[in-house]
């Protein structure tokens, strides 16, 4: 998914923690406040007023007063903003996943995204990652489910949920797009970590997260036999930014954190060389 200006804004304010919250905040979107912009308590957003204000509030919710609008709005008549909410608050439990209800009116394919990660150590360690992603419009509020996927065995602490829209024709979001959210709530128990334990059965490099990313990330990959193993990172006309790994390594999934503080924002590509195996991804440094 291509971010936009405004949710890449919106993740260098999230370098901001939150404190004092042990549950999803405000999960019914039911208080607001600020001026001279209504704001949903404990939730950060991609709005910048006067020129863009894609996040509101609406009512009715589902239940209660108000849900959460976000629309995607013309940005200083230039470019299309995207309405994006966020919250990283301190969380220790191991759920089987997030739930919620919306709605959406979908413009050109665009979709609406709903992502949590699971963290230990304020961000330092990845536990779990949940996804949910739809394009087709719904008048009616509509349960959703993201499934977490959990790699590790260890309780977390902190928890981040994003809900946004993301684009569809041209990779673009569209002004009209908008989604309604309310009621979120973490549901189930995690089961048993085993299938993370096992030793991977394919080769493997998985998108880093956060992405975009300021001014670390981290990447994944996993190794099905012992192999030798480089993984470097370049920029768009690509010159070698970064040697991460070039070493021998045993079968086995990995994880490692990668610091761009050095390097000017904008884009760049990792690529995983392990025996016969090579693959290449995408990711997006913004200060």
């Amino acid at each position: 998914m291509k971010r936009s200006l405004g949710t890449m804004v919106l993740l260098v304010v999230l370098a901001i923690p939150f404190t004092g919250l042990a549950q999803i905040p405000n999960p019914g979107f039911e208080t607001w406040a600020g001026t001279p912009t209504l704001l949903p308590t404990g939730w950060i957003t991609t709005n910048i007023p006067p020129v863009a204000v894609p996040i509101t509030r609406s009512a009715p919710g589902r239940t209660g007063s108000f849900s959460a609008q976000g629309a995607v709005v013309n940005y200083a008549n230039l470019l299309s903003w995207t309405p994006t909410l966020a919250s990283y608050f301190p969380y220790t439990q191991r759920p089987g996943s997030l739930t919620g209800y919306y709605r959406l009116t979908s413009v050109a394919h665009d979709s609406l995204f709903v992502i949590v990660w699971l963290y230990k150590q304020s961000l330092s360690t990845f536990v779990a990652f949940g996804t949910f992603t739809t394009g087709v419009s719904t008048s009616q509020w509509t349960k959703f489910t993201a499934p977490l996927e959990y790699v590790s065995g260890v309780v977390p602490d902190t928890a981040w949920i994003e809900i946004t829209a993301g684009g569809g024709d041209n990779d673009s979001v569209h002004v009209g797009t908008t989604y309604w959210i309310d009621d979120l709530a973490f549901e189930g128990t995690a089961t048993a970590v085993k299938e993370q334990e096992m030793k991977p059965t394919s080769f493997a490099l998985r998108q880093n997260y956060p992405n975009p990313f300021n001014p670390s990330t981290n990447i994944r990959y996993d190794l099905p036999k012992a192999v030798f193993v480089r993984l470097s990172v370049y920029n768009l006309i690509g010159q070698e930014v970064a040697a991460l790994v070039n070493e021998q390594q045993q079968a086995g999934a990995y994880e490692l954190r990668f610091n761009a503080l050095n390097l000017p924002s904008g884009t760049y590509f990792y690529r995983l060389q392990a025996g016969d195996y090579v693959e290449t991804k995408k990711m997006t440094f913004v200060r």
